[in-house]
């Protein structure tokens, strides 16, 4: 029977028994559909090729359960049909399939893909853009088509790739953004602008930024960098006029009108 569903998967699927008859042990109500799947695709006829992917199918699904457990290697996932995952993304693969509870070959697949989208991108932004549904995928929240060339850029940039970076940077992204849009939001503080890029930056200058960012409605890194800068330019003449004196463009950035 086993032999036949391997070689055709409309014929009867094993059973749990099938298995344990022909000496394979560990299979049960909660990994056969795993168990058979695999069988199926990867045309397993012995009891030793089943025998190791049922036990890394069971190390991964125990990790779910339990990340207590003993975590699954990238063999692990090589066995139960998974492709992309190496020594590079398996902490972050193993991290996702423990928050999220992902069992399934399908599920831990679209995440493994979705990290090595994201982590081709932080490492050669000339390479695939993720998308907002690749970030959904790796666990960030927050991310839609109004903030994404943000984090993307950011993730590019910074060459972020783990969840909890891009988390902290998409989090920074939507208050900035959403206080240019409304500020009876909660006020960007110096920290937010430092995770999006911004530099410069501190606790003498982070008012006079939030009332620009807030009345120009500003939510790139960009035009918040040059802000920042002619608003840096403005206090440092003011502190010492043998600082480089502030210019028209300066003034303008900063919401002066009527300097020229």
């Amino acid at each position: 029977m086993i032999q036949s569903y391997a070689a055709d998967n409309t014929q009867p699927a094993p059973s749990a028994t099938d298995y344990a008859m022909v000496g394979v042990t560990g299979v049960d109500a909660n990994n056969l559909n795993e168990v058979n799947g695999q069988v199926d695709s990867q045309s397993l006829t012995t009891v030793a090729e089943i025998q190791a992917l049922t036990n890394s199918v069971n190390v991964i699904q125990s990790y779910v359960a339990d990340n207590t457990q003993t975590a699954p290697t990238v063999t692990d996932y090589a066995l139960v049909g998974i492709n992309g995952v190496d020594a590079n993304n398996l902490s972050e693969a193993n991290g996702q399939v423990d928050s999220q509870s992902l069992t399934t070959v399908a599920a831990i697949q679209a995440l493994t893909n979705s990290i090595n989208v994201i982590q081709s991108y932080a490492a050669d932004d000339t390479q695939t853009e993720p998308s907002a549904t690749d970030y959904v995928v790796l666990g960030v929240t927050g991310i839609d088509a109004n903030n994404l060339s943000e984090v993307n850029g950011q993730v590019g940039s910074q060459s972020l790739t783990t969840v909890a970076a891009i988390q902290i940077l998409t989090d920074s992204v939507n208050v900035i953004q959403s206080y240019a849009a409304d500020n009876t939001q909660p006020a960007p503080s110096a920290t937010d602008y430092a995770m999006v890029g911004v530099t410069g930056i501190d606790a003498n200058n982070l008012s006079e930024v939030n009332g620009q960012v807030d009345s120009q409605s500003l939510t790139t890194v960009a035009a918040i960098q040059t802000l920042t800068d002619s608003v840096n330019v403005i206090q440092s003449y003011v502190a010492d006029n043998t600082q480089p004196a502030p210019s028209v463009s300066d003034y303008a950035m900063v919401g002066v009108t009527g300097v020229d």
